[in-house]
Order: structure tokens, then C-alpha cells, then sequence
């Protein structure tokens, strides 16, 4: 599993739940940071279970589909695979990792092997102080991946296959993926 990573969005106000645990955030392709749009969830945390439903990329993801992890803690990390037909995509699961850090959540949607990329995302109380599209536009692409000839599409609904490891991989083999320029080396 190729490991993605998480921006934590900084706010004038300290995130807390709302009472009915909404959490609004925003997703991006894992490599190459580009956004895929917003992510949105009712999170409601009781004991080591999860309620309530994820809102990204498409999908609506039940949270009861998804575990905590043993020796999970400081972090409270949550996995799970879902095999229903309407998360599949060409007979592949959905892989979804989810992690509460305070009082806010980070994870990424994914699927094994190498077809497809992955798609991580931060979300934070819906607590009315913070802009998810300001968060958004904040987040920007890594610049060695904008330096590149390749098209790197991210789409609005379901994991982008042009990050796959497959395509990576085969544009590899025909040119460099990137270059970077004004480095000084």
C-alpha cells in the first residue's frame, strides 16, 4: 500500500465536533497532491466504533463498515475493505483508511494492486469558522508533477487511474515522469 499524506489545515479556532458530527474537508491525489474536491461526514465516535457516513469522490461510505486497528492509540486508526458491488470497480474493492487525531480526521480511499491512485483527505467540525474551498485552494499541486509532460487527471467521482502505479510505471519506461528545473544542480 503506497503511503499518502495528510495537510493538516490550520484555523484561527480550535476544531470540536458539532453535536451532530459534521466534519467538511477536502480530497487530493496522494502523488501529486492536485485536489479532487470536497469530502464531507456525520462522525460519530462511540467507544472504538464509528456511525455515521463519508462523503468523498462519489461514494457514501458507511462508517460501521470500518475497524479500528489494535494499538491504535495516540491516533484512533480505522480500516476497512468494502466488497459490495456499488464500491467495486473491475471486480477491486474499496480500501478505506481513516484516523481521528484530536478533533480532526485524515484518511485516504484506495484500491489494491496498481491500476488505480489514491485519494487522500483531511476533514475538520463543520464548526462554521473555516472555509473548505479556502483549504482547498490552498492545497496545491507538487511542483515537480506540474514540471511534468505527462497529464495527471484527477477525477470528481471514483480514484484517479492516471496515478496508478501501472501508468507510472509504464510512462517510466518510455521517458522521465518529471523533471526539475532551477535546482542548481
Amino acid at each position: 500500500m503506497a503511503a499518502g499524506s495528510a495537510l493538516v489545515v490550520a484555523g484561527s479556532s480550535s476544531a470540536s465536533a458539532t453535536p451532530d458530527g459534521d466534519y467538511t474537508g477536502h480530497s487530493y491525489d496522494t502523488l501529486t497532491h492536485k485536489s479532487a474536491g470536497r469530502v464531507s461526514g456525520n462522525i460519530v465516535q462511540d467507544g472504538t466504533d464509528l456511525r455515521g457516513e463519508l462523503k468523498i469522490a462519489g461514494f457514501n461510505i458507511p462508517l460501521k463498515e470500518l475497524q479500528m486497528t489494535e494499538n491504535s492509540h495516540p491516533a484512533d486508526d480505522y480500516y476497512g475493505v468494502l466488497t459490495d458491488p456499488k464500491y467495486e470497480k473491475d471486480e477491486t474493492p474499496l480500501r478505506v483508511t481513516l484516523t481521528k487525531l484530536y478533533d480532526q480526521f485524515n484518511g485516504m480511499i484506495s484500491r489494491p494492486g496498481g491500476k488505480f491512485g489514491h485519494l487522500g483527505f483531511n476533514l475538520y467540525a463543520d464548526d462554521g469558522h473555516r472555509d473548505p474551498d479556502l483549504a482547498q485552494e490552498k492545497h496545491v499541486m507538487r511542483p515537480h508533477w506540474t514540471n511534468s509532460q505527462h497529464d495527471f487527471t484527477i477525477p470528481k467521482r471514483g480514484l484517479p487511474t492516471d496515478t496508478g502505479l501501472k501508468r507510472l510505471t509504464k510512462l517510466a519506461d518510455n521517458s522521465p515522469l518529471y523533471s526539475i528545473k532551477g535546482d542548481g544542480q
